[in-house]
């Protein structure tokens, strides 16, 4: 988040020395160019940041890991996100880590990222039971075992993580 700060102070500060240049040069005399070309630079920074912010981080993934669910987030006090919401989430799965379980052949087993804006990024290992839609914890099962029926949560078959661990889950031999 600091770095966006600096980032928009620099592009503001660059926005008004253009200003000031081009006053200078053309000999206009209007005051209020210089700070209302910080303003719109800082405010332009911002917005090209906050809708590239997915793409930049989606682009730096290796390519054994694919993002599987986007989360949008609209705020009153940027309402260019009102008509257009922001990505400020997402989880990723990485397609090399999906085993199935010998034992269940419908359960795999796979590492999924949780990305969020200005916060850490968690790395999970969680299980998925391809027929049944439902979804559990890694830690939550014995060594070797299935997790108990209370730590399965139902996601549904159409829940995009649980799509991309089973399509690559059904090439595993």
């Amino acid at each position: 988040m600091l770095l966006t700060f600096f980032g928009a102070l620099a592009v503001g500060v660059l926005a008004a020395c253009v200003a000031f240049i081009v006053r200078r040069v053309y000999g206009v005399n209007a005051r209020f160019l210089i700070p209302l070309s910080a303003g719109a630079g800082m405010l332009g920074f911002t917005v090209w940041n906050d809708y590239t912010w997915f793409a930049r981080n989606a682009a730096g993934l290796p390519e054994t890991v694919q993002v599987a669910r986007t989360i949008e987030k609209s705020w009153v006090i940027q309402p260019w996100t009102l008509i257009a919401p922001v990505v400020t989430r997402f989880q990723a799965v990485d397609r090399a880590s999906v085993a199935r379980n010998a034992d269940a052949p419908e359960v795999a087993r796979a590492t999924v990222y949780l990305v969020a804006r200005y916060q850490p990024t968690f790395e999970t290992v969680q299980l998925f039971d391809c027929a049944d839609g439902r979804r559990a914890d890694a830690a939550d099962a014995a060594e070797g075992r299935l997790p108990e029926a209370r730590a399965w949560a139902t996601v549904g078959v159409d829940d995009p993580l649980l799509r991309v661990v089973c399509a690559e889950a059904q090439t595993i031999r």
